[in-house]
């Protein structure tokens, strides 16, 4: 069987997805705006060693989007996105979002977990065609959190995460399976954003988290959590055995990050508030 172009190795499938992405970008009806607008690689990531199908931002003036067709000129006039799936070869598809620069502004200002991941999203993004460096000036922006946001997200996800670890020291069989991706992804996302006040998507969570601080140190462990959904009983025991060891890791690096607070504390009264 042939291999698959869109996941050849890294440097091959940048340089193949940014010529695919100046092809788009060259043809109606954006190379009559081309001028007012950036085209981004937004997948894969920038700085991160992944395989993923092309994936493209196209950031334009709202004033000049009103000479898109109707079908991108209503909606972003409006200030909603537009999402579209791109055919590259008969064979494969992109992702292409257009956005307009007041709409990627205030996504990548909000603290949602949405703005969030676009906040990584696009500081990761690189640009193809960008003559006003929109990339650069929304980057800067998602690189700024809000007074008191790195507190608040940060206490969302601890808590999260503590109960998660309760989820995955009560779960057996097929229960396990579902604590344990539930786990990880909250104590990942806790990592990336404690180390860059950002988290990317689900499907990149693994690969960003690895480098932090808080996953090399939990890294052994999500290794053997892998092992246990894996049907592995041995490193099922060893898991929810170190479980208390890895709450307690969790806890100095929260503390160290944001300082100590009741909520770091004792999370169970702060789970079970209402937001």
């Amino acid at each position: 069987m042939p291999a698959d172009p869109t996941f050849a190795d890294s440097s091959t499938q940048r340089e193949s997805a940014r010529t695919r992405g100046r092809t788009i970008f060259a043809s109606p009806p954006w190379d009559e705006v081309a001028d007012r607008a950036a085209l981004l690689l937004s997948d894969p990531p920038a700085d991160l060693e992944v395989e993923a199908t092309p994936g493209y931002w196209i950031v334009v003036e709202r004033d000049v989007s009103r000479s898109l067709p109707a079908d991108f000129a209503q909606p972003l006039f409006r200030g909603e996105p537009v999402i579209r799936a791109l055919d590259l070869d008969g064979a494969h598809t992109a992702r292409l979002e257009v956005l307009t620069r007041e709409s990627a502004q205030r996504l990548v200002e909000g603290v949602s977990r949405n703005s969030i991941e676009a906040r990584w999203r696009i500081r990761h993004a690189e640009p193809i065609v960008d003559r006003l460096r929109l990339q650069e000036q929304l980057a800067s922006a998602a690189a700024q959190l809000p007074v008191g946001a790195p507190n608040r997200v940060t206490r969302t996800l601890w808590l999260e995460a503590h109960a998660g670890l309760r989820a995955l020291s009560e779960a057996n069989g097929r229960p396990l399976l579902v604590a344990a991706g539930e786990t990880r992804g909250a104590l990942e996302r806790l990592a990336c954003f404690l180390d860059v006040g950002a988290y990317p998507p689900a499907r990149y969570l693994a690969a960003a988290a690895a480098s932090t601080a808080l996953g090399q140190r939990l890294g052994d462990w999500f290794a053997g959590l892998g092992d246990a959904v894996g049907g592995d009983e041995a490193a099922a025991r060893r898991t929810t055995g170190s479980i208390d060891q890895v709450r307690k890791e969790v806890h100095a690096v929260v503390r160290l990050s944001v300082g100590t607070h009741d909520w770091l504390a004792d999370p169970d009264p702060f789970w079970l508030r209402a937001r």
